[in-house]
């Protein structure tokens, strides 16, 4: 085993030096090299600069159109923002090769193609290239500073001799660094004299950097300030912009927080006289209460189940009977004729149940009865105006929640919006918790009952828990099975069957009477298939390169190749 992984990393130290010598020569550049690379940098008072470049370029046997020159024109400068180095006045010249030139780019390069696309070249070739930089220089406390690439990182041949020179004002101060992106190593030499600084490199490989810093007395660039740009961060995106993102948040986040804690502090002050009576026994709902107000008292809602209860409460009435046919479906007959103590919500389901005749099946009857469901809803609106409960009739809570849901559906669309167009994207998630908080509000607001409402709704819930914990024992026996006759329908309206029907048959009462001891919960059981038969229609760069400089940190840069 130790021969094998000493053969392995004596394979692997073999293999490693050759690795970037492949990579040049996977992208066409083996053999080629630059002998020579000098820089002329010359820096104006108003803080831009002259480049001039000439470059000695060795295509060694290779047939070339030219060289590709890249100017780092963007680069990172603080946690926020980008440095803007925009170049302009592009000249190019070669006495030894075609130096036609084309332009491109302009945000965070300007890539130049040098060279006659119909012709190549072959051997050692001279390019000179001459630009302007705008906003090369940086405003220090104590200097203005140049701080340059003068080669960049992305050439992918080595540089065999650079030559570097600073001129401007008073150079007081130079220094530079050489090697991989990061480096703090220095060139060869870096020399200040006068109006000018002379830097001078060893050979650079393939994707090194030789960088130059210059300071210069303070002041003496008259404009020695960054170009700089916002940078596309999260933070940006998020609230770049507070003068539009916080009022926007707190308009889509806080009214709708407002409006939920107002609607629950207005509810909680209506509720309040109702509040006592919710302790209380009450083995009878309220005065003037039926079942198919119950829900419409509790929660100003009409459910699919208050007609079925209607139809058991007709049945206890001897209105009409109910026996079994088949699993799922019964047969209904009509007992005895309508008159004139029924409700009006009682004469409809009647009229509708029994339409095609006195003798039907409960899906027949299902099917007409729950047409009625918009004619039902209306009539329970309008009684519990009439009893006194509301002070106007219940509205419908769906416009609001349908309004909370389409500000969460189109959320995330104005999410991109906000962001790209005014940075203020923290919009969008507070369009999220508004709809949320309005769907709430829709949910909990207040309903307009009366007091005598609160205290009908509080009797009603304290009925509620009477009848789930119920004791027949309190009923003299003779009374019981009229008890439970009268019980049933509050009992499935409210969602109660099961706890009445285990009470009750516990202490041998059966609804029905001896008709129905072959199936005790025949009217549970009739509760959820007449349930379900009534609900088919229903709806719902900016440091220093003297202090903590490197190998490419500073301005320009880029690089290029061959074509």
């Amino acid at each position: 085993m130790r021969i094998v992984s000493a053969a392995v990393v004596a394979i692997a130290l073999a293999v490693l030096p050759v690795l970037p010598a492949a990579a040049a020569e996977d992208q066409g550049t083996a053999g080629e090299k630059i002998t020579s690379y000098d820089v002329q940098l010359a820096v104006q008072r108003d803080g831009s600069m002259t480049v001039r470049e000439t470059i000695a370029y060795d295509f060694g046997s290779n047939a070339r159109h030219g060289i590709e020159r890249d100017i780092d024109t963007e680069q990172k400068y603080d946690g926020s923002h980008n440095r803007r180095y925009p170049v302009s006045r592009v000249i190019v010249s070669s006495t030894d090769a075609p130096d036609q030139v084309q332009v491109s780019g302009g945000g965070k390069q300007t890539s130049l193609r040098i060279g006659d696309p119909n012709r190549t070249v072959t051997g050692a070739h001279t390019y000179r290239i001459s630009y302007t930089v705008a906003a090369a220089t940086t405003r220090l406390d104590d200097h203005d500073e140049l701080y340059w690439n003068a080669v960049g990182p992305d050439w992918p041949v080595p540089v065999e001799a650079i030559s570097v020179q600073v001129t401007g004002e008073r150079v007081t101060r130079a220094t530079c660094f050489a090697g991989p992106p990061g480096g703090t190593a220095g060139c060869r030499s870096a020399e200040a004299s006068g109006p000018s600084a002379i830097y001078r490199g060893d050979e650079l490989a393939a994707g090194n950097v030789l960088t130059v810093v210059a300071a210069f007395p303070a002041g003496t660039v008259a404009t020695a300030a960054p170009v700089l740009t916002e940078r596309a961060t999260f933070r940006r995106f998020l609230v770049g912009n507070p003068a539009i993102a916080a009022p926007l948040a707190l308009l889509f986040a806080g009214g709708p927080l407002l409006l939920l804690l107002r609607g629950r502090r207005r509810k909680r002050a209506q509720e309040e006289p109702g509040l006592v009576y919710r302790t209380r026994y009450q083995p009878q709902p309220p005065a003037g209460m039926r079942p198919l107000l119950a829900n419409m008292l509790l929660s100003g809602t009409f459910r699919t189940v208050d007609p079925v209860a209607v139809l058991l409460d007709l049945s206890a009435r001897g209105y009409l009977s109910i026996t079994p046919l088949s699993k799922r479906d019964w047969r209904l007959v009509a007992a005895r004729p309508p008159d004139g103590s029924l409700r009006p919500e009682e004469q409809e389901v009647l009229r509708a149940a029994f339409a095609k005749g006195p003798d039907t099946t409960l899906k027949a009857a299902g099917r007409a009865v729950a047409k009625l469901h918009g004619r039902l809803r209306g009539i329970a609106r309008a009684a519990v105006v009439e009893q006194g409960w509301y002070r106007k009739a219940p509205g419908e809570r769906s416009g609001l929640v349908a309004l909370g849901v389409l500000l969460i559906f189109f959320a995330f669309p104005l999410t991109f919006l906000f962001g790209f167009l005014a940075h203020a994207a923290i919009a969008g998630p507070a369009l999220v918790v508004g709809g949320a908080l309005l769907i709430a509000y829709a949910l909990t607001r207040p309903a307009p009952r009366t007091e005598a409402g609160e205290i009908a709704r509080s009797q009603l819930m304290a009925f509620k828990r009477t009848l789930a914990g119920i004791d027949p024992a309190r009923y003299p026996v003779e009374q019981r099975e009229a008890a439970l006759s009268g019980l049933l329908p509050y009992a499935v309206v409210l969602g109660l069957a099961p706890q009445l029907a285990s009470a009750f048959l516990a202490a041998g009462v059966v609804a029905g009477g001896f008709a129905y001891t072959s199936n005790p919960m025949w009217w549970s059981t009739f509760a959820t298939d007449a349930t379900s038969a009534t609900s088919s229609s229903s709806s719902s760069g900016g440091g220093s390169g003297f202090s903590g400089g490197s190998s490419g940190g500073g301005g320009g840069g880029g690089g290029g190749g061959s074509w």
